[in-house]
């Protein structure tokens, strides 16, 4: 898998990790519906935000809207299993 990049990804960053973690949520959304679709852009705003809350969500999680290193390992051990 990707290694998690040491700090938490919120709304408004910006770079790799956030193009990383678009790709595997757009991955899960295509078994999990619930999921959005969102572009891949590297971007981490409000789609990117509502794609994660509805991951936390699916897996009754604390819904904080934020990638820590809890969800980064769940988002890349989903996506390469799907």
């Amino acid at each position: 898998g990707e290694p998690y990049p040491g700090r938490f990804l919120t709304e408004g960053d910006r770079g790799d990790s956030v193009f990383i973690i678009q790709g595997y949520l757009n991955t899960i959304g295509r078994n999990v519906p619930e999921i959005p679709e969102i572009a891949v852009d590297g971007i981490f705003g409000p789609r990117t935000k509502e794609a994660v809350l509805a991951f936390q969500r699916y897996l009754n999680i604390e819904e904080t809207g934020a990638i820590g290193p809890v969800e980064w390992a769940e988002i890349i051990t989903l996506g390469n299993n799907l």
